[in-house]
């Protein structure tokens, strides 16, 4: 299974989102890990602007 996501640039830091979710694409714990907690830093620097 994969999960492909990609991010246009209708957004703010699109290349650091698509780094972060391209591990979206591995199965396993430590790939979820990295995500949510990588997304959630992306939301509090949005937050900060």
């Amino acid at each position: 299974r994969e999960l492909n996501v990609t991010v246009d640039g209708d957004c703010k830091y699109p290349d650091y989102l698509n780094k972060v979710l391209l591990k979206a694409a591995t199965q396993g714990y430590l790939a979820c890990h990295y995500i949510f907690n990588n997304l959630v830093r992306y939301y509090e620097k949005l937050k900060e602007e």
